[in-house]
């Protein structure tokens, strides 16, 4: 018998750098968080959206309110790891809703590694990128005790949780980051630029 992954897009962010809501900008004429959903939903068994608000025409997947996204992405996917472990799902995979360039091979890469950590995160270029990570659900408790003893930063209560494992991609010289996320407008333009030539015949 297989894993069971449950999958959240972490939209609840402000966007400040970006000047507006930058969840429905649009790429190649579709909002941002569509491409980002399009590529998840089909590598989980349930997808799930943490956001303040629902997101128009993605009304059948659960919503899970992120009411303290200024503190960071950590608190939606602790909500989410929550509501993946009452589901009774093994793993709960993260992904940001302004990368629109989500890999293929994502989730089932980040659940099946060589390592055996409990949170596993995507890198590529020599960073990690723990908004790109898969958690253990038995690690619900745990996360919420680290966030309730004040910390903030994902890799850090990764690290206090056991530690993590990275998992690493390849960067395309011609397409790019595969994790690349838009903060910018001038994100969105190079996003634009990698779309067109990832899609030429």
């Amino acid at each position: 018998m297989g894993l069971s992954i449950c999958g959240l897009i972490l939209a609840g962010g402000k966007a400040s750098r970006f000047g507006k809501d930058k969840r429905f900008a649009m790429l190649a004429g579709r909002p941002l968080i569509d491409h980002a959903i399009g590529r998840m939903e089909p590598q989980v068994d349930q997808l799930a959206l943490s956001s303040n608000d629902p997101v128009k025409g993605w009304e059948h997947l659960v919503h899970l309110a992120d009411q303290q996204a200024e503190q960071g992405p950590i608190l939606g996917i602790a909500e989410g790891l929550a509501f993946a472990a009452d589901e009774g799902f093994d793993w709960l995979v993260t992904v940001p809703a302004d990368s629109p360039f989500v890999v293929n091979d994502l989730v089932q890469r980040l659940t099946h590694p060589a390592g055996q950590a409990a949170v596993r995160f995507a890198a590529s270029n020599g960073r990690h990128h723990p908004v790109f990570g898969a958690w253990r659900t038995d690690l619900v408790a745990a996360l919420w005790a680290q966030i309730a003893a004040g910390e903030r930063k994902i890799d850090r209560a990764a690290d206090a949780l056991g530690g993590y494992d990275q998992v690493e991609w390849p960067v395309d010289p011609d397409l790019g980051d595969p994790f690349f996320n838009i903060n910018r407008t001038a994100d969105l333009t190079a996003a634009q630029m990698v779309y067109a030539a990832s899609h030429e015949v």
